[in-house]
This record gives structure tokens, sequence and C-alpha cells, in this order.
């Protein structure tokens, strides 16, 4: 969707960047299909859900002000596109095996270029996977909870080798090995780059945030008015294992 200046109003508004798997003999392999973008190329974006809004993987850009809201619940979050591969052979003295997953996520972002960049709910604002850029603001609220989760990208690969030399009491060579990382995508924020910019994530009840990256040339708040702030981290992990 394109325009000069975009507007819509529905009962729901549900924008979804699509995937294809593709398999074959050894595994399978997601693909993200085209782009679900909203474009304004001269003005504003104002999108107002009466029940809930929802993007997977969305892009959104405008050179003013982008306004979403729901009348229920707002969930903004990433695509996430997996794959998995496992290839084994063997012979009467010598067996091999590999394997090999992965999880990536691809976020939704919002991009106002001169302007502001506000995203209310009536009942649960949540993002999942997110980067925030505006010109000036930044305002995340809710009249209910607002949680904001970081997402993590994943990989896991295994190789496994044994052989036997000949004979009856033939020495057996063996070397396994393991490797797994995680990394944290998180929830990004960047307020302020025409100029002054304050980030504002606000709830009438709980609000809570895992590890958000804020940048911002003016104020940040983090605040609810009746209910808690919960602040969590998350961290990046890397694992391996080898033996023979």
């Amino acid at each position: 969707v394109e325009g000069s200046t975009v507007e819509g109003e529905a009962q729901a508004i549900i924008i979804e960047r699509l995937v294809d798997r593709y398999e074959n003999a050894y595994g399978f392999d997601d693909v993200l299909q085209g782009e679900a973008s909203i474009f304004a190329h001269e003005g504003g974006m104002k999108l107002k859900a009466k029940d809930h809004f929802e993007s997977v993987g969305g892009h959104f850009k405008s050179k003013e002000d982008i306004a979403i809201s729901g009348g229920k619940k707002v969930h903004l979050s990433a695509q996430q596109t997996a794959s998995s591969y496992e290839y084994k052979s063997g012979k009467k003295r010598k067996n091999q095996s590999f394997s090999h997953q992965s999880l990536k996520n691809h976020k939704t972002d919002l991009s106002s270029e001169e302007g502001s960049v506000k995203v209310h709910s009536g009942e649960e604002t949540r993002y999942e996977g997110i980067s925030v850029e505006a010109g000036k603001d930044i305002e995340f609220t809710s009249d209910g909870e607002l949680n904001g989760i970081s997402v993590q990208d994943y990989t896991h690969s295994e190789s496994h080798y044994a052989k036997k030399s000949r004979g009856a009491f033939g020495r057996k060579k063996k070397k396994d090995d393991v490797k797994t990382t995680v990394t944290t995508q998180r929830n990004s924020f960047k307020a302020g780059t025409k100029g002054q910019g304050h980030v504002t994530l606000k709830s009438k009840q709980d609000n809570t945030q895992q590890a958000p990256d804020i940048e911002a040339k003016g104020d940040v708040e983090i605040l609810s008015t009746e209910g808690k702030v919960k602040l969590k981290t998350d961290k990046s992990s890397q694992s391996s294992s080898s033996n023979s």
C-alpha cells in the first residue's frame, strides 16, 4: 500500500509478511515472500482498528507522523523463518551424520522521517521483535498492559563421525561436534533523528520491558499509572562441545 498520505480504519487490521516452505530429501528451508509494506511518501499515516491491530514482519514508513491504534489490542511481532537439514551416510565400517537447525526473526519496523511514531491500545499493546525510528518522538501507550518482549535467533548444528578399522579387534575412531548459538534481537527505539525526540513507554496497568534498546535526544520514560513496571534482562549465548 502506497500513497501521499495513508489512512485506514476497520474492525480488525492484520498485516503479515508471508513465508513459503521448500522441502527436499534432507529437510526444509523457509523463504520470505515479497514485502508487507505501507508507505506514505509525502505526509503521514493513520491506521485505526476498532478491535485489534496486528503486524507480523510488516514495514511502515512515512515522511510525517505514524499513528496506529487498536480498540482492544495492538500486537507487533517479527516474522520467523526456520530451516532444518539432516544428512546421514553409512558403510560397513564408517558412519557419519550432519544436522543443522536455525530460526531467524525478521522484525516489524516503523519509521517516520520527520514526524513521530505513536502506538496505542485500549487493552494491551504487545511487541516482540520491532525496530522503531522517528524524526521526533516515539510513544507506545496502553489503557491496559504494555509488554515488550525480545526475540532470539537460534542455530544448532551437530556432526558425528565413527570409523572402525579392519579386523575382529579393530580400533574404533569417533568424533562428535555440537554447537549452539542464541542471539537476542532486542526491541529498538531511536527518537530525535531530526532534532529533539522523546521515548515514552506508558501503560495504565503493568508495564513489562525486556532488554529494550533505546536511543533518544530527549527524555526516556517507562511508567505505569496504576500497575507495576517490570524491567527484565536477556542475553545471547553460545555453547560448543567436541570430543574424539
